[in-house]
């Protein structure tokens, strides 16, 4: 096999693994502005009319929906310009900021509410944030390595270099 057929099947199998993630960060952007409009209205709604069961719970949801509002536009940012420029950094951002704030509100929201849209939505946010971290998760692995490759390359062609 030639060095030719070596980069056309890197080429290739780079594009398999930055095509879902791509596509699952670009509907979770329109997810997150349902999730941001319709549990925005429930937040809202609760703090208005008072159905909470204890103080604490009153407490807990409007900045727990603030922080997950604030996190979650630089997490879709980072990850879709990591994800189209291949750069390492905004992977390991998007990966922090996934799993953080972002995973835990979500489990907060589908699991601690009272209502079912709350329920409904915070499990379908829950699995698109799993389903982000896992194919990010390789994705990040994939870059590394591709990125040690071309070091190693570089490096050991500079060194045995005669002048």
């Amino acid at each position: 096999m030639t060095t030719f057929d070596l980069t056309q099947q890197h080429l290739l199998r780079r594009k398999d693994e930055k095509l879902p993630l791509a596509i699952f960060i670009y509907y979770n952007f329109y997810l997150s502005v349902v999730f941001a409009i319709l549990i925005g209205r429930l937040v809202l709604r609760n703090l208005e009319y008072d159905n909470f069961n204890s103080s604490f719970e009153r407490s807990l949801l409007l900045p727990t929906y603030c922080i997950w509002l604030l996190a979650e536009i630089p997490r879709l940012y980072v990850g879709q310009k990591g994800v189209l420029r291949d750069k390492l950094p905004e992977m390991a951002a998007f990966l922090l900021l996934s799993f953080f704030p972002q995973i835990w509100i979500a489990l907060y929201t589908s699991y601690l509410q009272q209502t079912i849209v709350d329920k409904v939505l915070g499990t379908m946010m829950l699995v698109f944030i799993v389903v982000e971290l896992v194919l990010a998760w390789r994705f990040l692995r994939s870059i590394i390595t591709r990125q040690s490759v071309l070091y190693y390359q570089r490096v050991g062609s500079s060194c045995c270099e005669i002048d």
